[in-house]
């Protein structure tokens, strides 16, 4: 599992088991059922965004998330132009969502595991490998 994964998975956690602490951490009022609500579904967005990019962690999942976490923060950005009352926490997870899409564009290119590792084969040996075993030593 790589860390951006982790980090999402947590983030994730969070916002679906405590949506009103993230929202007084950001300046939102809790009280207010549709932010509960909105935090709770983009929490589990989080999860399964995690779940997936574990499960499957190749070049085309992580370009996926990154234009998905790319997409929310221009949608946070938005937001964040329209309404004053929301603006403090639509800034804030349009950074959260920026640096994710970071994250994802940085992050090391195709699987950390190979997926022989992951399903417990052995890897083949190359060719390359089998003469340099087989050579004569001095």
């Amino acid at each position: 599992m790589r860390a951006l994964d982790l980090a999402r998975g947590s983030l994730g956690l969070v916002e679906v088991l405590a949506p009103a602490a993230v929202l007084r951490a950001v300046g939102t009022d809790p009280a207010e059922p549709d932010s509960l609500v909105v935090l709770r579904v983009l929490g589990a967005r989080h999860l399964l965004q995690a779940v997936i990019t574990t499960a499957r962690p190749t070049s085309g999942t992580r370009r996926a998330g990154v234009a998905v976490d790319a997409a929310h923060a221009a949608s946070m950005l938005a937001l964040a132009t329209v309404s004053r009352s929301h603006r403090r926490a639509a800034l804030c997870s349009a950074t959260t969502a920026a640096a994710l899409a970071a994250g994802g564009l940085l992050a090391p290119k195709g699987p950390l595991v190979s997926r022989a590792s992951a399903t417990g084969a052995r890897p083949r040996r190359t060719a390359a490998r089998r003469r340099a075993r087989s050579a004569p030593r001095p």
